[in-house]
Parts: C-alpha cells; structure tokens; sequence
C-alpha cells in the first residue's frame, strides 16, 4: 500500500473528476497511473526498436 499527499486545490479536482466517472479516488490514481506507466514502457519499446533499425543500416525517411 502506498499513501499519497495532495494539495486541496489537487484532491478537490480528482475527487470532482473521481464522482464525474463513478469511480473512487484511489481507483481514478491507479487507472492513470497504470496507463502513464504502460505508455512509458511503449515509448521505450519503440526507441529501442528504432535504435536497432538504424543500426541494422536502415535511414528513417
């Protein structure tokens, strides 16, 4: 388990867009951070499948 600090003016909007979306505060946290983190191993995955395109001779036009 993990406790997170926020500002007024910050939980004030998660837990305005968390009622909006029929969704807990710590569930609204959780989806977003699963999808930041899934979309920072994606862009890792593609630099590194550029990096070894290039280095395989190929030139990105």
């Amino acid at each position: 388990m993990m406790t997170l600090e926020l500002d007024d003016e910050t939980a004030d909007v998660l837990n305005q867009l968390a009622t909006e979306q029929h969704l807990s505060p710590a569930q609204l946290v959780k989806s977003a951070l699963l999808a930041y983190l899934e979309d920072c191993q994606d862009s890792k995955r593609a630099e590194a499948a550029y990096q070894a395109y290039l280095d395989g001779g190929k030139v990105y036009r």
